[in-house]
């Protein structure tokens, strides 16, 4: 008999403090390679100043976009937020939602990260778009309360096809 883990989703939300050690650790990279440089050439001492703009760049790449990862008994699907622009007087800034009738659900195939016990990084690839660049995803014991338990359970033993 072939039993699997009861269908849960997850809310994927952003994680200010994760965002800000990124930044924190993007401006110290570009401080230390700048000061290399200063160290065999000091006229580049004009390279100081790229440093807040490494710890900015790491910043926005490390932003977390809220998404729901959904496992239905047998596969996991991530749902992307709905961008949409309310059409009203003048330009109107975007509210992201998620909508079950307009969002379409994309089976993704999960590869564990790192696993630290309280937290885990989850590299998402979309299953039907061969070169789509992977999705990172961060979760922690916080946030994800109930079901982290039953996360990690489907995350180590449940099978999925293979993509």
């Amino acid at each position: 008999m072939k039993r699997s883990a009861a269908p849960f989703h997850l809310q994927l939300q952003p994680l200010p403090a994760l965002q800000g050690l990124m930044a924190f650790v993007g401006l110290c990279a570009v401080l230390s390679l700048a000061l290399a440089f200063i160290e065999h050439f000091p006229e580049c001492w004009l390279l100081l100043g790229l440093s807040p703009l490494g710890g900015c760049a790491a910043w926005r790449s490390a932003r977390v976009v809220p998404r729901v990862l959904r496992w239905d008994g047998q596969a996991w699907h991530l749902h992307e937020p709905v961008q949409l622009l309310p059409y009203a007087q003048g330009v109107l800034p975007r509210t992201t939602t998620f909508n079950p009738a307009l969002d379409t659900a994309a089976p993704v195939h999960l590869l564990v990260a790192f696993d630290l016990g309280f937290c885990l990084l989850l590299r998402a690839r979309r299953t039907a778009q061969t070169w789509a660049a992977p999705a990172y995803l961060p979760l922690t014991r916080s946030t994800q309360g109930a079901h982290w338990a039953q996360l990690r359970a489907v995350l180590y033993s449940a099978r999925q096809s293979s993509p």
